[in-house]
């Protein structure tokens, strides 16, 4: 459950980058470089990971670009101009790699195409019947600005296409960027008012004026990268092929494009133009790379943001030295106790780096860190900051040594040590646990006890009101008022959501657990396959491997919990105050349901119902409801205002279910009236 503050600031984030996307999208200009918005956005797209409930479909991590501005004409895509994923370094496009290659058989050998990633203004040019018809630039992704006279005007793309087997119909996208040249022309000219910041800014400047000066000197340029709609016959199997059509149809294209077979061929073309960069006579901020047959392309698919077979590949991994005031050592929910250095604050960005985690005790000793010690921090791309080193020249004699504790820094119980882990054993009497189970029951997903926030857990564990979860249902507003500034109100919302929290499903109890392993989505395989808490509880190892998607190591993690006597004793106080609903689990009557065991996905907003009840409708028939579009995808719901997705379901042929229709058939389900509490 999110704190008032940690809303806020959130809510601080989303607006600072609202802000600097309208002053870079609509108003040609910015406060701050590509590199500190792209750290302030990811710095915001790991806190709404962690505070799932605290989603916003207007957030930026969930759109691209900016909305367009009234100034021009909008104009909808016929195909969603989507954004790239960003990595930094080998590590995480060893991953793309591998996802990519792994993610279906069908693919079979694959290869990539590598063009350099130019920072430039993304538009689309669509010609029809071998003419410039309109350009449009990115705006959300779905609808753009016409600024077609701004590129008549200003940027050298040709009118015509010229060559043989032009379509009837094509949409070119690419990039529209003024050189280093003429930037620096431009800058150096007499009487000039105010001088141009940057030359993506100057770029954008120009294509958004209003007034269609002409400017016979051509000032832009543009390189196209990828295409749209075609309407006509596709000359073109792979990315590389279709660039080197284009380039016979006389538009221009970036000559540095290379075919990579291997990841090793991968870094070695990008280190090769990160040498080269600075005598490049235009800016680029790293180089992308997409898988090249466009039928290959087609499987793997996209997301909401960005397709799933292409990443950009960025330079610049920004550092900084601190020092180190403190160590400390923090207590998480299963007892693992975590190194973590309290910095002198830094400023990445925008982003203030007070503390930075030490993993585990096995980094905590190679990297022999010392309070006092003078250390290189690095933030690449990811937004989670690392201790690359410390600095061993430095000469403060006064540092302090700090060991890895012996004891629990939370319940002073000794530690044990497995894997390189510290562990705390004391699993029931540990202040730190005690508060981080707390936590995780009263959750939204868990048992969504209302009221009972982490300051509250602090002060009820503190005062030893309650030493364990099931002590929660033996308060009362007696009790409660007695702690140290709970008021009555206060003590009354808290008895009253506990009361109501009395009736839950079986999928909701064993999550609220918190057994090592087991999530939402594996706390309802359980609850589907076994039916019975009781049977849960007497499993073995065996049995529990006909569950799906439970290995060998979930499977221990979950006898283990119930062979233990004091969990035990807390389920079976649990049980006593609470209703387990086992009634809507009744699969066998669902298994001919239209919806049983099948892909969902859910686009626009619904009247009837919100997006929650329809998930736990859903739910009922074993359905796995996703937030992205895949050829996996069995039925897509469509309310209001759909998004992004209907267009993906549309090229996949999936089959549409509208909020009437999808009424009649909760109304003829034998389950439509019962709901997860």
């Amino acid at each position: 459950m999110l704190s008032k503050e940690k809303k806020h600031y959130i809510n601080q984030i989303r607006k600072k980058l609202r802000y600097h996307s309208d002053l870079y999208y609509n108003l040609s200009d910015s406060a701050i470089s590509d590199k500190e918005y792209d750290d302030i956005f990811l710095n915001l797209k790991s806190l709404e990971e962690s505070s799932s409930d605290y989603y916003s479909k207007f957030s930026q991590t969930q759109i691209v670009g900016c909305d367009p501005s009234n100034k021009f004409k909008k104009f909808f895509h016929n195909f969603p101009m989507l954004s790239l994923n960003s990595v930094y370094n080998k590590v995480d496009i060893l991953k793309f790699f591998n996802k990519v290659k792994n993610r279906d058989k069908e693919l079979g050998k694959i290869d990539f195409c590598c063009e350099l990633k130019i920072d430039g203004v993304a538009v689309n040019l669509i010609y029809k019947n071998g003419k410039l018809y309109r350009a449009v630039t990115r705006g959300n992704g779905l609808v753009g600005e016409d600024i077609t006279r701004n590129v008549y005007n200003f940027c050298s793309v040709p009118v015509v296409l010229t060559g043989s087997n032009i379509p009837k119909l094509i949409e070119i996208r690419g990039e529209i960027f003024i050189s280093k040249k003429k930037f620096f022309q431009l800058n150096t000219k007499e009487n000039l008012k105010r001088k141009f910041v940057s030359p993506r800014n100057t770029a954008s400047g120009f294509l958004r004026q209003v007034n269609h000066r002409k400017n016979s000197n051509r000032l832009l340029s543009f390189f196209c990268h990828g295409f749209g709609i075609i309407k006509g016959k596709c000359l073109f199997l792979n990315q590389f092929d279709y660039l080197k059509t284009c380039k016979q149809w006389g538009l221009p294209i970036e000559d540095h494009t290379v075919v990579c077979k291997s990841l090793k061929e991968i870094m070695k073309f990008y280190e090769y133009i990160k040498n080269i960069n600075e005598k490049l006579d235009f800016d680029i901020d790293g180089i992308v790379v997409k898988l090249n047959l466009l039928s290959q392309q087609k499987i793997i698919g996209f997301t909401s943001r960005y397709p799933r077979w292409a990443v950009a590949l960025k330079f610049n991994t920004k550092e900084k030295i601190s020092e180190v005031k403190k160590i400390n050592f923090s207590v998480g929910r299963t007892g693992i106790i975590t190194p973590v250095a309290e910095l002198k604050p830094i400023d990445f960005s925008g982003v203030i780096v007070r503390n930075v985690s030490l993993y585990n005790t096995n980094f905590f000793k190679n990297l022999d860190i010392e309070v006092k010690d003078k250390v290189l921090v690095r933030m690449s791309g990811n937004i989670i900051p690392k201790i690359h080193s410390v600095i061993r020249n430095n000469k403060n004699r006064n540092k302090i040594k700090s060991n890895i504790p012996s004891e629990c820094p939370s319940c002073k119980s000794r530690i044990s040590h497995r894997n390189n882990i510290a562990i705390c054993e004391n699993i029931f009497s540990c202040p730190s646990q005690i508060k981080c189970s707390l936590k995780h029951f009263v959750s939204i997903d868990a048992m969504n006890i209302k009221c009972i926030g982490e300051r509250i857990i602090c002060k009820l564990v503190d005062s030893k009101s309650v030493k364990k979860i099931s002590d929660l249902y033996n308060l009362n507003i007696f009790s409660l008022v007695k702690v140290n500034k709970i008021g009555k109100k206060t003590s009354e919302n808290i008895i009253r959501s506990i009361n109501h929290s009395r009736k839950t499903t079986l999928q909701r109890f064993l999550y609220s657990l918190g057994i090592n392993g087991v999530g939402k989505y594996l706390s309802r395989n359980l609850a589907n396959h076994y039916k019975s808490l009781n049977l849960i509880i007497n499993a073995n190892q065996n049995s529990l491997k006909n569950v799906p998607d439970i290995g060998r190591k979930v499977s221990k993690s979950i006898v283990d919990f119930f062979s233990c006597r004091e969990n035990i004793i807390v389920v079976n106080a649990l049980i006593k105050e609470i209703k387990i609903s086992f009634s809507d689990l009744n699969f066998d009557e669902n298994s001919i349901h239209l919806f049983f065991n099948k892909n969902i996905v859910i686009t626009g907003k619904l009247v009837s119902f919100s997006r929650n009840e329809i998930i736990k409708k859903l739910e009922l028939f074993r359905c796995k409801v996703s937030s992205n579009i895949s050829k996996k995808t069995d039925f897509i719901i469509v309310g209001n205002n759909p998004g992004k997705k209907l267009m993906k379901a549309n090229n996949f042929k999936i089959k549409k279910i509208y909020e009437e229709e999808l009424r009649k058939i909760f109304a003829c389900s034998s389950n439509y009236s019962k709901s997860y509490t």
